[in-house]
């Protein structure tokens, strides 16, 4: 996981990101829940740099769209990436382990 995309979410910067790893739902929401925040910025292709700045200038010259993605950003990292939940997944890794 990107700790970019959150850390750049949280100072309500929008981001692009190519889709690997986690980048979509970090920027797409990984639920139906976070789904419906809309999207915090925007998946590009890989090696492909027109598309990288197409969308770049399509969010930095639409000011409506750059404050959606920016509050959908913010609410993801506030709702769904706490220490809280961070530390759940973890200890139900272990109890899993442990259980297991």
């Amino acid at each position: 996981m990107p700790l970019v995309i959150l850390e750049a979410h949280a100072a309500g910067l929008p981001c692009l990101a190519t889709d690997v790893g986690a980048c979509r739902e970090l920027l797409e929401g990984a639920s139906d829940e976070d789904r419906a925040l809309g999207a915090s910025g925007a998946v590009v292709p890989i090696a492909d740099p027109e598309a990288t700045a197409r969308e770049a200038v399509r969010l930095l010259l639409n000011p409506e769209q750059w404050q959606q993605a920016q509050k959908a950003g913010l609410e993801r990292v506030q709702k769904f990436y706490t220490l809280e939940s961070m530390f759940g997944a973890y200890r139900s890794i272990y109890n899993k382990g442990l259980n297991g």
